[in-house]
């Protein structure tokens, strides 16, 4: 029977070799085996699992079956070490390889660094999960298999798979069946089994062990993973080569090196290693962290500085740093750097004492660039001041200047070696480049080459934030610093710089809203005189530095600028709060931790002034309210707040040395537009500017606006009487912007000289000059004779007796009295009580001059002795010449100087002859007027004349168009001829009754104002519109239109209103010659007695003013007394102090000295006690003030000199 059958065994290897027996007989104790083999080698080896054996079988085995199985199962642990060893020699070059493309070349591609720009859980994960796959392959791969037993048919199994046919299947027969007795208990043959153990002992021990393994396996392995090193080196050294353009071994066994160890240090050690840059930046006076800016500027500002030498710094984020001077040490560089005083390596332009002191705070690149001389740039070749700058280092540094340059080239020699590439290093700066035109085409020369220049390393910027991201390029400027703007952004992004593959350490830019304001708003104290009237017993001058309280006033916080207006003078506390939510919470961003103003035109408190006395505009600091709640400037007079004791040192003897006065310097309050900007910081250093504009009202000083009316101009003077009442144009006006203090009338007169007088004077003037001075010694006394001439024209001029008066305007006076006026209790409280009013209601803002008693009265005047014109009855009036002004003083308390006062810009002149004279002139119109009449009586003539054809034609000539036209055309001239003569007469009427009112206001005697008074009424007569009038120029006018209207018509008028019409001018005609006759024998019959009247009066005046002259020479010559010329009338307001000026004539008085004793008949005018006068000092005039008190009236001031007569002056005070 064969084997197979014998045992009715069968053996199947499904897969990866399961091992089954599957007709054991029942009973036997044998259960199926499964065992599950992995292939070793290529399917020459399995991995069994354990199965259970019986103690017999163990005891059964036979030795010489067993030992090749006890063999195999020693080679099997040996090649799972070895195949463990290399695989995990692979796995770490793989990792290692791997690594290196996804750190150091993804580093050199992209420029990121893991180790820098990722966090630290990145690499530890990565790590982790290197460390555990590699774990995990350790131990399934060789410590679990290592750990495993091997059964005997699972190696008998791997046997005769390896050798079927050496083996066939009685191994794992023998294996199985070793024990021969127990299997023959289930039937089994023991014959067979015998047989077949038999067998396999012989056959077995022909089996060659060690063929069972794929040794060639290993073989690969291990030089898979040499050849990846090998290649990893080889790719390393030919990128090397490329990029530095050179084959060095040498150079590339420590760049290697460095890469390796720097690589293991961040990816095994975990350490923050950087990869060294081929650049080096730090940002210059950027804020570390972030930077916060306005959200409205959205731009910030960015400088940063590359270094050349750099030196390794574990502390440094970047593992490098710039190299300082103190890290130049004989240890580094094999000399020791030489001790420089700094000072010495200062540029021209640079401050002194602005340069570090120690060594430890100056970079080397900073040393190099002021110090070391490169070598292609030798002094010839630098520009004078580099040179200059060289010159003086080379003096200054002696010796230690060569030394320096032998410390940069043991620098460059040290930088230079491959060791030293991760302690120092030694940055480029700069960059080749082909050069370009303007569009961007490389520029070559003859032989085709293209030029190369040398560029700075380009630097730039990227920021990105959640929705938009950008970048630019920083310019290049000097000393290794580029700048730019990092611009238009639009939320908050993190920014980076670059340069080639450096990048800087990512800066937040957040844009901060600007701190707001929720209310601006000023409180204002005004000068007291805009508010208020003085009080009644006091004047404006009590209220001169007084203000008042004025309630407070939002400013508009629309758009950029705040715009408000202040009175002149004004004082102005100006806040701000700060902007608050609902709640009355302050934001950190509203809150203000600083303020400045910068002020732009006028006077601003705090300011700096330049050295050419100029205001600058340096930031003033403005005081900001606790918590940044706002902040507060104020405009105010710093006087008023001083102490006896700065006061006095402000105004250094004041009065001595007017000009150092200081006083002005500490006076802001508003006089002149002033214009700032404000500009206040929250915590993030975002600012706000508003510009503030303040407007200043000047007090425009009084207008005068006046002229007279009805008075007759002759040449540039008025003519009137000494009793006229000189009136004014209805549309004279004196008004002021905020109120009048007082308004008057002044004037100054003189009496008039004849002709025969003024010759008289001229010849006495000019009789010195008939003895001109000769030459020599004997003429000396005659050198004289000029200062002779001088003074008899001065003594001779009638200007010198020029009398100056002045009186109160009565429409001012009125208005100013209904002025209600508080006590002085009063004003004070008012004054500290805010108020609202803009505009003073006790206040005289405009004076007009319409009503009839708005008038100058000579004649009032005379009665009330503050002038005299007015001859005594009996006695020739003299002619005199005045200058009439009307002057307007405001209410200005505060002015410099005073209020403001204005007259009017020209005099009224007035000569103020007799009543015979002016109405001598009247009589020369009234001719002239008669004159005018003549011509419409010929008018009236000629159109008498030309009706005699219109009454011969109309109804007895044939009807036609030609002969109708004909008429009508001639009555239209009769009827242009009646309107003229009509305005003629109405043109005589207008200038008879300005007449008559010239006679009115000139109280000319009543017989000759009421003669032009019945002239009017006459012509009035002949005017006039009344339909009862029986001869009219309308009636006449209104007859012949009548006439007219029917002969446009193309018909004949009716013969009845023809005749009509000419009777009616007839008669007119008639009418208008009596009143001309009535008019020119009243004329001739008066001219001829106000001529005869007038030669008598000159001749009489001509007397009189001779006899003056006489006895006025006469005391110019022989009197021995001085002479005080008198003054006119003064009129002033209460407590108003004004200074008066008198003439004096010394005559030959023979004393330099003269005491002037002031009295008032009233203690309420306040005068000078005395009056010292000196000749040298007082030669021609004196002054002196007088002031007014709370009363009015009229009052006497008398001047009594030592020697000589007195002089009274009248005071009116209202």
């Amino acid at each position: 029977m064969a084997r197979s059958e014998t045992l009715a065994a069968r053996v199947t290897c499904p897969g990866r070799g399961a091992f089954q027996l599957s007709n054991a007989p029942p009973g036997t104790g044998y259960q199926p085996i499964q065992h599950d083999q992995q292939a070793l080698g290529d399917d020459d080896m399995a991995t069994v699992e354990e199965t259970r054996r019986s103690d017999s079988a163990d005891r059964a085995r036979d030795p010489q079956v067993y030992h090749p199985l006890d063999r195999l199962r020693g080679t099997i642990r040996r090649y799972i070490l070895i195949e463990g060893a290399i695989s995990a020699f692979l796995f770490v070059a793989a990792w290692f390889v791997l690594g290196l493309v996804l750190d150091f070349v993804l580093f050199k591609v992209s420029g990121w660094d893991w180790a820098l720009d990722a966090s630290r859980g990145i690499r530890t994960f990565a790590l982790v999960t290197a460390l555990a796959l590699f774990a995990a392959f350790l131990v399934f791969r060789i410590v679990t298999r290592l750990t495993k037993e091997f059964s005997y048919p699972a190696l008998a199994l791997v046997l005769e798979r390896k050798f079927p046919k050496l083996l066939g299947d009685r191994l794992i027969t023998a294996v199985e069946m070793a024990d021969v007795e127990s299997m023959g208990k289930f039937g089994y043959s023991k014959e067979m089994i015998r047989v077949t153990i038999a067998e396999a002992r012989e056959r077995v021990g022909q089996v060659p062990v060690r063929e069972v393994f794929d040794w060639r396996r290993l073989w690969v392995m291990g030089f898979l993973a040499l050849g990846l090193l090998v290649g990893t080196v080889a790719v390393a050294f030919a990128s090397h080569a490329v990029a530095t353009k050179a084959v060095s071994p040498y150079r590339f066994g420590w760049k290697f090196a460095h890469v390796t160890g720097i690589f293991l240090e961040r990816n095994v050690a975990l350490a923050n290693t950087p990869w060294p840059r081929r650049a080096h930046l730090e940002l210059v006076g950027f804020p570390e962290g972030e930077a916060t800016v306005s959200r409205d500027v959205a731009t910030v500002p960015v400088t940063v500085r590359a270094y050349k030498w750099v030196v390794a710094d574990s502390g440094a984020r970047q593992g490098w740093r710039p190299m300082l001077w103190s890290d130049v040490t004989e240890g580094l560089v094999g000399r020791k750097a030489p001790e420089l005083d700094f000072e010495a390596l200062r540029f021209a332009d640079e401050p002194v004492g602005s340069l570090p002191k120690g060594a430890s705070e100056w970079t080397v690149d900073s040393v190099e660039r002021r110090v070391f001389v490169p070598a292609d740039a030798p002094d010839e070749s630098l520009p004078p001041e580099a040179a200059a700058h060289r010159a003086s280092l080379r003096e200054n540094l002696g010796e230690k200047f060569n030394e320096v340059q032998e410390v940069f080239k043991a620098l460059s020699a040290k930088a230079d070696q491959p060791s030293m590439g991760r302690t120092l290093r030694k940055l480029e700066l700069t960059r080749w480049v082909t050069k370009t035109d303007k569009d961007g085409v490389a520029e070559r020369d003859d032989n085709g080459q293209t030029f190369k220049v040398e560029v700075p390393v380009e630097v730039s910027f990227k920021y990105a934030g959640a929705k938009f991201r950008g970048g630019g390029t920083l310019t290049p400027k000097q000393n290794s610093e580029f700048s730019g703007e990092v611009g238009g952004l639009k939320e908050d992004v993190e920014f980076v710089v670059k340069a080639d593959d450096f990048a800087t350490q990512e800066r937040r830019i957040r844009l901060i809203p600007p701190p707001t304001l929720k209310r601006l708003y000023r409180i204002q104290e005004e000068p007291a005189y805009l508010h208020h009237a003085p009080p009644a017993d006091v004047g404006f001058d009590y209220l001169k530095g007084k203000r008042q309280v004025v309630v407070e006033k939002n400013l508009s916080l629309t758009g950029e600028r705040s715009v408000f207006v202040v009175p002149a003078g004004t004082q102005v506390l100006l806040l701000a709060d700060a902007y608050t939510d609902d709640k009355g919470e302050l934001s950190d961003n509203d809150a203000i931790v600083s303020a400045v103003a910068v002020p732009v035109v006028g006077k601003f408190p705090g300011a700096k002034f330049g050295d050419d006395g100029k205001m600058t505009q340096t930031p003033v600091p403005l005081q900001v309210t606790e918590g940044g709640k706002g902040f507060s400037l104020m405009f105010r007079n710093l006087w008023d707040d001083m102490g006896p004791f700065s006061q006095a040192a402000v105004s250094v003897l004041k009065g001595a040395y007017p000009d150092k006065d200081a006083r002005p310097s500490v006076d802001f309050r508003l006089k002149d537009p002033v214009e700032f900007k404000v500009t206040f910081t929250n915590k993030y250093n975002v600012s706000t500017t508003r510009s503030i504009l303040i407007q200043v009202t000047q007090d425009q000083p009084p207008v005068v606006e006046a002229g007279v009316d009805v008075i007759r101009k002759s040449g540039n003077v008025y003519l009137v009487t000494p009793v006229a009442r000189i009136p004014f144009n209805p549309d004279s006006f004196i008004k002021d912007d905020h109120g009048l203090s007082k308004v008057e009338f002044q004037f100054n007169y003189y009496a008039e000289d004849s002709d025969v007088v003024r010759g008289v004077r001229t010849k006495y003037a000019l009789r010195s000059l008939l003895d001109a001075p000769g030459a020599g010694p004997r003429f000396l006394p005659a050198l004289l004779l000029p200062r002779l001439h001088a003074d008899n024209f001065r003594q001779l001029d009638t200007a010198s007796e020029r009398l100056n008066a002045s009186a109160h305007v009565g429409e001012f006076v009125r208005q100013d009295r209904k002025l209600r006026r508080e006590t002085k209790e009063r004003v004070g409280a008012l004054l500290k009580t805010p108020t609202a009013n803009e505009a003073n209601p006790e206040a005289v803002v405009k004076v007009e001059l319409k009503t009839g008693d708005d008038i100058f009265d000579l004649k009032f005047l005379d009665d009330e002795k503050i002038i005299k014109i007015l001859a005594p009855p009996g006695e020739v009036q003299p002619t005199y010449r005045m200058d009439l002004y009307i002057q307007a003083t405001d209410n200005n308390a505060d002015a410099d100087g005073g209020p403001r006062v204005t007259r009017s810009s020209e005099p009224i002149r007035l000569r103020i002859v007799s009543e015979g004279e002016l109405l001598l002139e009247i009589s020369k119109e009234e001719e002239q007027l008669g004159t005018r009449l003549d011509e419409a009586l010929v008018k009236l003539a000629a159109a008498k004349r030309k009706y005699d054809f219109v009454r011969n034609s109309n109804g007895f000539k044939d009807e036609t168009p030609e002969q109708v036209d004909a008429v009508k055309v001639r009555h239209q001239d009769i009827f242009q001829d009646v309107e003229k003569a009509r305005d003629i007469v109405s043109t005589v009427l207008r200038e008879f009754r300005r007449i008559h009112r010239e006679c009115e206001v000139n109280r000319v005697i009543e017989v000759t104002t009421n003669n032009y008074l019945r002239y009017c009424g006459r012509l009035e007569g002949i005017l006039s519109e009344d339909p009862q009038a029986s001869v009219a120029f309308p009636k006449t006018l209104n007859l012949m239109n009548n006439v007219q209207n029917v002969l446009n018509t193309g018909r004949w008028a009716p013969l009845a209103a023809v005749s009509d019409s000419e009777q009616s001018l007839w008669a007119l005609e008639q009418l208008l010659a009596e009143i001309r006759k009535e008019i020119g024998e009243s004329q001739n019959k008066e001219f001829l007695i106000k001529s005869i009247k007038k030669i008598k009066d000159d001749q009489l005046l001509v007397e009189a003013q001779i006899e003056k002259l006489k006895r006025d020479v006469e005391g110019i010559l022989l009197s021995d007394k001085p002479k005080l010329g008198p003054i006119g009338a003064v009129a002033l307001a209460k407590n108003e102090a004004k200074k008066l000026s008198h003439t004096i004539n010394w005559a030959k008085y023979k004393e330099d000295d003269l005491t002037v004793k002031v009295t008032a008949s009233d203690p309420s005018i306040t005068v000078p006690a005395e009056l010292k006068l000196n000749f040298e000092a007082n030669q021609f005039r004196f002054e002196y003030e007088v002031k007014a008190g709370a009363k009015e009236g009229t009052y006497k001031i008398t001047l009594s000199p030592a020697v000589g007569d007195p002089v009274e002056v009248t005071v009116t005070v209202k």
